[in-house]
C-alpha cells in the first residue's frame, strides 16, 4: 500500500465519546462503540474496494478531528472515540490491532467545514508500527 486511504465518519462534527465523559449509564457508550466501529468497518471496506488498495500492516490509523475555528483542544480526550475505529477497519483488514500491526494517534486540524476523519497510511520504514 502506497496511498492514504482518508475518509469522512458522517453524522459527526466532534468526537462522540470524550475522556471527560465521566457520568452516565454503560449502554449510551456501549452503542456508541459499536456504531462507530460499524461506520469503520462499512468505510474501509468502500474505500479499499473503491481504489482497489490492498492495506498490510503495519500500518498507522490516525483519527483527523477537523475543526472551524482556534479553540484550544486536547488530543487526548478523543483517543476513547479512535479505538472502535481502528478496530472497524482492523475487522475489515483481517489483522489484529496490536502494536506491532498498527500505530497512529489523534490530530486537530483546522478546516472549512468540521468533522471527523479516519486516515489508513503505510507505517514509515523507520518502524513506527514495529518497534
Amino acid at each position: 500500500m502506497t496511498d492514504t486511504v482518508r475518509f469522512q465518519i458522517p453524522g459527526y462534527i466532534r468526537p462522540p465519546l470524550s475522556l471527560n465523559d465521566r457520568r452516565g449509564h454503560w449502554a449510551p457508550r456501549h452503542r456508541t462503540t459499536q456504531t462507530l466501529r460499524a461506520i469503520a468497518a462499512t468505510l474501509t471496506r468502500q474505500e479499499t474496494r473503491a481504489r482497489r488498495v490492498r492495506v498490510m500492516p503495519p500500518v498507522v490509523i490516525d483519527l483527523v478531528w477537523v475543526v472551524t475555528d482556534n479553540r484550544h483542544r486536547d488530543t487526548d480526550n478523543p483517543v476513547l472515540t479512535r479505538k472502535p475505529l481502528v478496530d472497524g477497519v482492523c475487522d475489515v483488514l483481517g489483522f489484529p490491532d496490536h502494536w506491532r500491526n498498527v500505530s497512529g494517534g489523534v490530530r486537530i486540524e483546522k478546516g472549512a467545514t468540521a468533522g471527523i476523519w479516519v486516515e489508513i497510511r503505510p507505517a514509515a520504514t523507520s518502524g513506527e508500527a514495529t518497534a
